[in-house]
């Protein structure tokens, strides 16, 4: 797995004794230093930064120049268009997301319909406890849905589900 930004290049592999090892390349010097011995699972550039998915599940910062980059990293979730037509003219009446927030976690959904390219706030959650909660998406009627999940902090989705309705033959 590799990835990279401000003039350097990471790539953690495992060799053929089956250890684990983090490289950086340094573009500007030409040259390759070994890290440390961590499997990354992911990596993603965000602003100046670049972080790092660990295989034990931890987010890391690789660029932190400070030593003091700690708390939740923001995060955002985006889906391709998604098709609502149905042949018998049934209509999406909602959306259902169920979803897992730790203590302390925010998060926000935003719809954009028919291909638009602006978005509207559908609603918002903090979690208070480690449990489930149900979010209703009431979206307006479209051929077409994009849904947008951003905040901070731990989260899982479990199921995104839509409940149609029995229309008619109008748009």
């Amino acid at each position: 797995v590799a990835g990279a930004a401000d003039g350097r290049y990471y790539i953690s592999f495992e060799d053929k004794a089956g250890d684990w090892h983090l490289f950086c390349y340094d573009t500007r010097r030409g040259l390759w230093h070994r890290e440390d011995s961590t499997r990354a699972l992911a990596f993603a550039p965000a602003g100046d930064d670049l972080f790092c998915l660990t295989a034990e599940g931890r987010v890391l910062s690789l660029f932190d120049r400070t030593g003091t980059a700690e708390g939740d990293v923001s995060w955002l979730a985006e889906t391709g268009d998604l098709g609502l037509s149905d042949m018998e003219n049934k209509y999406l009446q909602r959306l259902e997301l169920r979803l897992l927030l730790t203590a302390g976690a925010s998060l926000t959904v935003l719809v954009s319909y028919d291909s638009g390219k602006s978005w509207e706030n559908k609603g918002s959650l903090t979690g208070t406890s480690l449990r489930a909660v149900v979010l209703p998406i009431r979206p307006r009627r479209c051929q077409q849905i994009r849904i947008k999940l951003m905040g901070t902090g731990d989260w899982l989705v479990y199921t995104l589900s839509g409940v149609y309705e029995k229309g008619s033959d109008l748009p």
